[in-house]
């Protein structure tokens, strides 16, 4: 999903296809995978995490690190995106100067 909106936005800067339609692509991607992450955050609380591998402490405190900023990063990243779709929306009906 996440690879698909890279790829979206990287086809429109390389004029490989109109802009407009890769945004749209874009957005629609996003939207989806919003609704992912707002599904699996909340299961991921309540779910039983499976008991570690066996391997030493520091591997641990790196492996839980990094799952923590996957989902705070998909969580911004989508956040910030909807925002900046919403502000331009408004900009370009004259709601904002």
């Amino acid at each position: 999903g996440t690879l698909c909106c890279f790829a979206t936005v990287q086809a429109a800067q390389r004029k490989w296809a109109p802009a407009s339609e890769m945004m749209m692509y874009h957005k629609s991607f996003g939207l989806v995978l919003m609704g992912v992450i707002l599904c699996r955050v909340p299961l991921r609380l309540k779910a039983k995490i499976p008991a570690p591998l066996p391997g030493n402490s520091l591997e641990h405190m790196a492996a839980k690190l990094s799952h923590v900023t996957l989902y705070a990063l998909s969580v911004v990243s989508d956040t910030l995106g909807r925002i900046s779709s919403f502000l331009q929306t408004c900009r370009t009906a004259g709601l904002r100067d």
